[in-house]
Parts: C-alpha cells; structure tokens; sequence
C-alpha cells in the first residue's frame, strides 16, 4: 500500500526582534511625525502673531483716522482765524 501522503511544513515562529530595517523605517517615521508637529506648531504661533498684529494695525488706522480728523479741525480753525485776522 502506497501512501499518497504530503507533509506540510509549518515555518517556525518568527523571533520577537525587529530587524534593522523596521527599526529604521520607524525611526524615520517617527522623525516625520516630529517634524510635522513642529511645523504646525510653528504655523499656529505665526497665525496667532499675525492675528495679534492685525488687531494692532486696525487700533493704529482708528488712531490715525482720528487724529487725522482732528488735524484737519485744527487746519480749518487755523484758516478761519487767518481769515479773520485779514479782515482787521
């Protein structure tokens, strides 16, 4: 009687060490992950600088509109007074 029987061979268990490769590729991948943050972190502090400084520029324009205005009061005063003086 001929047996028509196969053996399979089942591969041994892998060893629970990475090997120098994966070891790289998480490194590089974890070196990624760090050089994202800091380049959102670096974008958000911009964006905050950007949102302060415009806050400051409306407060200077308001500022300048205001004695912008008041200059030109002082002008036409300035002209009504030489008007007057010219009349004498």
């Amino acid at each position: 009687m001929e047996s028509n029987i196969k053996l399979l061979q089942f591969q041994s268990k892998q060893k629970d060490i990475l090997s120098e490769e994966e070891i790289m590729k998480i490194f590089v991948g974890l070196l990624r992950l760090i050089q994202k943050t800091a380049d959102f972190n670096a974008c958000e502090k911009v964006k905050k600088n950007i949102d302060s400084m415009k806050k400051q520029i409306e407060g200077l324009n308001r500022e300048l509109r205001k004695r912008t205005s008041q200059v030109e009061e002082l002008l036409n005063l300035n002209d009504d007074l030489i008007k007057q003086i010219n009349l004498k």
